[in-house]
């Protein structure tokens, strides 16, 4: 697997594809809700690690239940 590193060393493809991915995750968080910006912190964490989106979707969904357990508790 590709180690991503930044300042970026690879060549430009990927690059742009990340930087795309990084301005539609700014954009999208001021028009959806909080939600989307929890997912978008996910994606942005995908972006410099090696996980996969099964790991990510994983981790999204113990994350919301948490949030549910928290709002049963209070």
């Amino acid at each position: 697997m590709v180690q991503y590193l930044w300042p970026p060393t690879h060549t430009g493809s990927y690059f742009i594809r990340y930087l795309k991915r990084f301005f539609m995750m700014f954009s999208n968080s001021f028009l959806k809700k909080r939600r989307s910006i929890l997912y978008d912190s996910v994606l942005t964490y995908q972006m410099f690690t090696n996980e996969t989106e099964k790991d990510v979707k994983e981790g999204l969904s113990n994350v919301n239940q948490e949030s549910k357990k928290r709002v049963e508790n209070a």
